[in-house]
């Protein structure tokens, strides 16, 4: 029976472990169709942050799914990490109010924030203020500048002093929270004694687990086949968290994989396209081929 053709728009990014991943050789009892479905129902996906210490964090669905989390923890390796929590505020009132809360339950009284068109930030006690900036990595400039300043209400817009840039390190260091004023964001650990009291705000992401790098092993799997008569070849799995990269390199730069592959004409095997079709063989195929998410395009074939 001739292949027939379906156009699809509805392809995972989690795809590419389904045929890129794993070896050729690899017995199909190691298949990744149920850790593909596994990415995909949950919607998981592996952040790298931008700043110079590349963090990377864990993003799932599952609201209060202890087993989903306890099994996300135990493929990815977390330890002592909790669960946060990404919320986004509906206005810039909102967050203000949130931020002084913040602030006063930490007992940080020496300035105060106010709104008046721009972000301003008042400095109630000039001596405890700049012990409070001393303390933290990264402000040491600002509490130099404010030492030989005589002003005490400093501007969003002060091209030599940044209240954006102090509040987030302020509250990070002493409120265990991470905000973005730009975006109106704002992330916390979902035991934070303060998230009840945030005011007009969204949830956006609901379960993100930071990853310990250093604490975290990855070793992969490995196992041997049959080369020769008296020979083995070995091959290897990898490990869940490498397999995730592995997703987000694709789906970053699939598109240059494509060009670069396609410069030389002297490549045995090479990526041609993104796939754009599932291709259906017959009826035992159709009765026994599992999720319809499973299938793996090949480039040329009953075309």
């Amino acid at each position: 029976m001739k292949k027939k053709k379906s156009k699809t728009h509805n392809y995972s990014r989690h795809r590419s472990i389904l045929s890129d991943t794993l070896a050729y050789e690899t017995p199909l009892t190691f298949s990744n169709r149920y850790f593909y479905r596994f990415l995909r129902n949950n919607n998981i996906d592996l952040i790298t942050s931008n700043d110079k210490n590349s963090h990377q964090t864990i993003i799932f669905n599952g609201k209060g799914d202890a087993i989903l989390e306890t099994v996300i923890r135990v493929l990815f390796q977390v330890e002592n990490s909790l669960a946060l929590k990404e919320i986004k505020f509906t206005n810039y009132s909102n967050c203000l109010h949130t931020i002084n809360n913040l602030l006063a339950f930490n007992s940080l009284t020496s300035f105060l924030l106010t709104l008046n068109g721009l972000l301003e930030l008042r400095i109630t006690n000039r001596r405890s203020f700049l012990k409070l900036l001393s303390s933290i990595d990264g402000l040491k400039g600002e509490a130099e500048y404010i030492s030989k300043s005589q002003k005490r209400i400093y501007k969003g817009d002060d091209l030599k002093f940044s209240v954006e840039k102090v509040i987030s390190l302020i509250l990070q260091r002493y409120c265990d929270v991470t905000i973005d004023l730009k975006k109106l964001t704002i992330k916390c650990s979902a035991n934070h004694p303060l998230l009840p009291n945030f005011l007009g705000y969204e949830i956006i992401k609901e379960n993100i687990l930071k990853l310990n790098e250093k604490k975290l092993r990855r070793t992969s799997f490995n196992y041997k086949i049959s080369h020769k008569d008296n020979d083995y070849r070995e091959l290897s799995i990898p490990h869940p968290k490498t397999q995730t990269e592995i997703i987000n390199f694709y789906e970053e730069y699939k598109e240059l994989i494509i060009y670069y592959c396609g410069v030389s004409p002297y490549s045995i095997r090479k990526p041609d396209s993104i796939a754009n079709f599932i291709f259906f063989n017959d009826r035992f195929h159709l009765e026994h081929k599992g999720d319809k998410y499973d299938n793996v395009e090949e480039s040329g074939k009953g075309i």
